[in-house]
């Protein structure tokens, strides 16, 4: 799950984890729990959204309303 996580949002996590977090594990003693911690952190709340959708159910209602929307947005980029 991290590395598709990542790769889905690679610039930002690219630079939050390699230029400012990383110079912090290499400093502290702990550093090593806190790439973990890191990757629990980031994808907890994709986590929290799929059980959400999942539990109530709208994953159908979801999937149409962002097709619809689609449509929208295609048609005006076109334009």
């Amino acid at each position: 799950m991290g590395v598709s996580f990542t790769s889905a949002f690679f610039p930002t996590m690219f630079l939050l984890f390699l230029l400012t977090f990383m110079p912090v594990v290499l400093v502290t003693s702990y550093g090593l729990v806190l790439p973990s911690v890191f990757g629990i952190g980031t994808s907890l709340p994709l986590q929290v959204v799929i059980f959400m959708i999942w539990y109530f159910g709208a994953s159908g209602a979801i999937l149409k309303r962002r097709r619809k929307i689609g449509a929208i947005i295609q048609k005006r980029a076109g334009a």
